[in-house]
Formats: structure tokens, sequence, C-alpha cells
């Protein structure tokens, strides 16, 4: 029996946390862009993103600072398994933008 994957609260903000979109590479489409490019025969990897929300604190300028976070998401099943995270970017004027608070 598989283990029942985590559940992760989602808000579009949250009192001292910051939002992020983390940007990954997936062979396995879940966005309709990327849906509908599999669709017409193009073939993966496609580009997808997800948004979480993260103390201050563990907001910093290196890539390397969202692989906990993504692995996370990873874990829970809110991200296909072989996606590989690619970048990231604050999007602090985004207030109504679901995101995942971990």
């Amino acid at each position: 029996m598989e283990a029942e994957k985590a559940k992760i609260k989602v808000a579009p903000q949250a009192p001292g946390r910051v939002k992020v979109q983390l940007r990954f590479l997936t062979s396995k489409p879940r966005h309709l862009r990327s849906l509908l490019l599999a669709q017409s025969g193009a073939e993966p990897p496609y580009v997808e993103d997800v948004c979480v929300l993260l103390p201050h604190m563990r907001v910093f300028p290196a890539v390397e600072a969202y692989l906990p976070p993504f692995e996370a998401l990873k874990r829970s099943g809110a991200v296909p398994e072989d996606s590989e995270l690619q970048g990231f970017r604050v999007v602090d004027h985004d207030r109504l933008t679901l995101s995942y608070v971990l």
C-alpha cells in the first residue's frame, strides 16, 4: 500500500511570508499550456511553475535555497516526481494567486 501524500495548505498570501514562483522542467505536463504543447506533438521537457509562500528568513538570491521546498512539493505530489528546479522569482506584487504555504 502506497504511503499517503502529505497535504500542503494553500493560500493567496500569509503574514510573515513571501511569495516565490519556482520554475521547473518536467516530462509529465500538468499546466494547460504544457498539455496543449504535448497534444500538438511537442517533445518534453515542459516548462511549468508553482508558487510557494516562504518565511521571510528563507528567501535568498540563490536557487539552491529553494531546493528543500521544491523537494517537499515533489514528495507531496504537488509537482511531478521527475521535475527539475530551474529558477525562481520573488512575486511580491501578486496578492491573488494561490500558493503552497511551506
